[in-house]
């Protein structure tokens, strides 16, 4: 299983308030109190199928990439225990700089949308990663 990340954060901290005063660009004002009442939001589909698409097939490429390797290194970080024949990657640094789709994906889908209707509207890309967690697996993903 893997879970891309894609930091986006804001240039300054702005208050729920503040937040909530901007013109909402993805959310309804009413789920952006909800996740500030409550601390989490719950969205179905929030990512178009044409990207999950054009992204999907990232994962298992990666994993086929890390099979030669043997220990961790600036791109790849490995969990221990980790062989060709059982791959167990923990990270792919910066994957933006590695595959062109996520670099589009991150500075042309509703990523910053969506990050300016939760923390406000002055947000920057600031890095990306892609994290796996393995079945069966005890390693922590910081």
């Amino acid at each position: 299983m893997a879970i891309a990340c894609c930091l986006i954060k804001p240039n300054r901290i702005m208050t729920p308030e503040q937040i909530l005063n901007n013109e909402p660009r993805v959310f309804s004002q009413k789920q952006r109190e909800s996740y500030f009442a409550n601390g989490y939001m719950l969205v179905d589909k929030i990512i178009p199928d044409d990207w999950v698409n054009r992204l999907i097939w990232i994962p298992d490429e990666v994993v086929e990439r890390s099979r030669s390797l043997s220990k961790s290194d600036a791109v790849f970080d490995l969990e221990p225990g980790h062989i060709a024949a059982r791959p167990r990657l923990r990270r792919l640094t910066s994957p933006v700089e590695h595959y062109p789709v996520c670099w589009e994906f991150a500075s042309e889908s509703v990523l910053a949308d969506i990050a300016a209707d939760l923390v406000g509207s002055d947000v920057k890309f600031h890095h990306s990663k892609l994290n796996f967690k393995w079945a069966e697996g005890d390693e922590e993903v910081k």
